[in-house]
């Protein structure tokens, strides 16, 4: 399994998942089974600089030529 992690503050640590950490997955683990996607600090709502998700939702990844559901929570 992998957890992804990305600041909810800031707009650039997750778009940093879809630009460097996901094309490492595709690249070193693409069969990886399972990815958990978290955003933290939602303590710092009022900081929110990225769309808010529902925990346990499911949100698509890119990996390589392949879309990828993965799991969602917000700590």
């Amino acid at each position: 399994a992998i957890v992804l992690v990305y600041d909810i503050t800031d707009a650039a640590s997750r778009e940093d998942l879809n630009t460097y950490w996901v094309s490492q997955i595709a690249e070193h683990c693409p069969e990886v089974p399972y990815i958990l996607l978290v955003g933290n600090k939602s303590d710092l709502e009022s900081k929110r600089a990225v769309p808010e998700i529902i925990t346990g939702s499911t949100q698509t990844l890119r990996i390589g030529d392949v879309s990828r559901n993965v799991v969602a929570a917000e700590v």
